[in-house]
C-alpha cells in the first residue's frame, strides 16, 4: 500500500483463509512502527455495528503515522445476501486518504456451486455481486476500492501451492509426497503449511520431503489407507488389500481402524444408489453431515463404480454383524476385518 494512489478501501475474499491472513497481516506490517500499530488499528464486524464508533475510527487522524486501518469482518457469505446500515456506503465514499478499511469475506465456493451460479467465472461474479453489496460496492469504485481474491488451490494446483510453500519454509518436497499431502489434509492449506513447516524441520534442509517423510509424520493419514486399501478390494488385489490392512493395525487401534472402514463403505453405498438413480454423487457429500471435499467425493464416486448396490449392501450388513459380535465377545474384532478383506478381494 503505496502512500500515493493506495486504495482506501480493500476487500480480501475467498476461502483460503491462511491466505488472506497472510496478507492482512502484511498490510498491518507496513502500518506503523510496531510501537504505534496498536493505536492506529481497530477492528469491527458487520453483526451488531456499531456505526458510531466505526465511523468515528474511520475519520480519525493517525497517530505517528502515514494512515490507520480498520478491519472489518463480513463474516461467511453462503448464499444469504448481506444487509448494511443506511449510512454505511455514504461513509465509504467520504473517508479521508489517511484511513484506510480492510474487509474480510469468506466465500462459500462449494455452496454456490452447488446452487447452480458459478458455470463460469463471470457468472459466479455477477452473482456474488448480487450478494455482496460490498463486493458491488468496490467492483464500481475501482480508483477508490480494490478486491483482492484468495482462493484455494485444488487438485494439481494445491500440489504445486505445496512445493512452493515448502521452498517457502527451506525445503523441496516430491512430487507423490505433495500428492499424498493433499489427500491427508484434504486440500486444507493452513493444516497442510503447519505439517509442510514441521516436515521441514525435519528434513533440516538436508534432502528433499519424501512420501515416507510424510506417511510417517503427518496425522490423520489412516483415512487415506483405507481408501487405498479398498480400492484395492475393488481390483481385486488380495495381497496388495491385505498388506495396506496389516499396515493400518499396525499404527491404529483395531476399532479405529474398523470404524474408518465403515465409514468408507456408507459413503460408497451412498454414491452408488445416487449413480444408480442417475445423481451426481458429489452434490451431495458435499452437503451436511458429510461436508467433503469435491476432490474426495469425486474419489468415493469413481470408487464405487467398482462395485454394484448389491455388493456394497451386502459388505455393510457383514460389518454390521463383525461390529456386534466383536462386542460381544463372539469374535475378534482384528481376525474378523482381516477374514472380511481376503474374502472381499478374493
Amino acid at each position: 500500500m503505496s502512500e500515493t494512489a493506495a486504495p482506501i478501501v480493500i476487500l480480501l475474499f475467498g476461502d483460503d483463509e491462511l491466505a488472506m491472513d497472510e496478507r492482512l497481516a502484511d498490510f498491518v506490517g507496513r502500518l506503523a512502527e510496531p510501537a504505534t500499530v496498536g493505536l492506529n488499528l481497530s477492528r469491527f464486524s458487520v453483526s451488531g455495528l456499531d456505526m458510531g464508533a466505526f465511523e468515528t475510527q474511520l475519520m480519525a487522524a493517525p497517530f505517528l503515522a502515514r494512515r490507520r486501518m480498520v478491519i472489518l469482518d463480513l463474516g461467511t457469505l453462503s448464499g444469504r445476501r448481506l444487509d448494511f446500515p443506511e449510512r454505511f456506503f455514504p461513509l465509504l465514499e467520504s473517508l479521508p486518504a489517511t484511513s484506510v478499511l480492510v474487509a474480510l469475506e469468506r466465500v462459500d465456493y462449494a455452496g454456490a456451486a452447488r446452487r447452480g451460479r458459478a458455470a463460469s467465472a463471470a457468472d459466479w461474479a455477477e452473482a456474488h455481486a448480487d450478494a455482496s453489496p460490498f463486493f458491488r460496492w468496490v467492483r464500481d469504485h475501482p480508483g477508490r476500492a480494490a478486491a483482492r481474491e484468495h482462493r484455494t488451490p485444488h487438485g494439481p494446483a494445491f500440489e504445486r501451492w505445496a512445493v512452493e510453500r515448502a521452498r517457502r519454509h527451506g525445503a523441496e518436497i516430491e512430487g507423490a509426497a505433495a500428492a499424498r499431502l493433499r489427500e491427508i489434509t484434504a486440500e486444507d492449506t493452513r493444516n497442510a503449511d503447519q505439517e509442510l513447516r514441521k516436515l521441514a524441520a525435519y528434513t533440516d534442509g538436508e534432502r528433499p520431503i519424501t512420501l515416507p517423510d510424510v506417511e510417517r509424520l503427518t496425522p490423520a493419514h489412516a483415512e487415506g489407507d483405507v481408501f487405498a486399501m479398498v480400492d484395492s478390494v475393488g481390483g481385486r488385489d488380495g495381497t496388495r488389500a491385505m498388506r495396506l490392512l496389516e499396515n493400518l493395525l499396525a499404527e491404529e487401534e483395531p476399532r479405529y481402524v474398523f470404524t474408518m472402514i465403515v465409514r468408507q463403505f456408507r459413503l460408497l453405498l451412498l454414491a452408488r444408489e445416487a449413480l444408480d438413480q442417475g445423481l451426481a454423487p458429489h452434490r451431495f457429500l458435499g452437503e451436511p453431515p458429510h461436508r467433503l471435499p469435491a476432490f474426495v467425493s469425486e474419489k468415493i464416486a469413481r470408487q464405487a463404480t467398482r462395485f454394484t448396490y448389491d455388493e456394497l449392501a451386502q459388505v455393510y450388513r457383514g460389518l454390521a454383524a463383525l461390529d456386534i459380535a466383536s462386542k460381544s465377545s463372539m469374535a475378534d474384532l482384528t481376525v474378523g476385518m482381516e477374514s472380511l478383506v481376503a474374502a472381499l478381494a478374493g
